[in-house]
Order: structure tokens, then sequence, then C-alpha cells
């Protein structure tokens, strides 16, 4: 918990009188805890996935359209691979719980 504390000056030469006060930052007040790098590194993976959804896909199950860094005709397990490997839940997670919106 981080405070910001104003130390006060007390000068009776210069008539200056302060008292000492605390000031909360917004974190503090509203009890919020920032997210976590991975936390929003997966909030994120999350929304490509739900738009991954609507990627087309040929019989083959090659993407008939370019998505982000994978050119058209991409297998989709190659996409699969690389979701699993950076969302933190795992690719089952994310084909069970999250859901196209």
């Amino acid at each position: 918990m981080m405070q910001m504390e104003t130390k006060l000056i007390c000068r009776k030469e210069h008539g200056i009188h302060m008292k000492n006060t605390n000031i909360a930052t917004e974190n503090e007040e509203s009890k919020i805890p920032e997210p976590t790098l991975q936390e929003t590194i997966d909030k994120n993976i999350e929304t490509l996935w739900k738009e991954f959804q609507s990627v087309p896909v040929d019989c083959n199950g090659n993407l008939k359209t370019a998505w982000y860094a994978f050119p058209k005709g991409t297998n989709k397990n190659d996409v699969y691979d690389w979701f699993n490997r950076h969302y933190s839940k795992g690719l089952s997670y994310l084909m069970e719980e999250v859901k196209k919106e």
C-alpha cells in the first residue's frame, strides 16, 4: 500500500503552519488489485479466441483467409498450438469455457 505523505513546514517567521496529510491513491481507495501481466495476456487471448471462431476454414482445416500472423492456408491446428502455448489455462479451457459472443 503506497501512500503519499505531505510533510509540513512550520516557520514562525514566515507564518507558515500546515498539518500532515495522507493522500490515498485511486487504487487504494477502490481496493481493486491491478491485473498481473499473465491475466492481461490471457484476457487478450480470450478476445482473439472469440474472433478466431469466425475465421472460415476449408474441409481440410486450412484457413480460407489470413488471420493476424497466420497466412491463408495455415492449418487450424497450427493456430490451436499457438493458443495452447500462450494461454495459461491451455487450449482445452479455451475450447470448453470461452464461448464466441
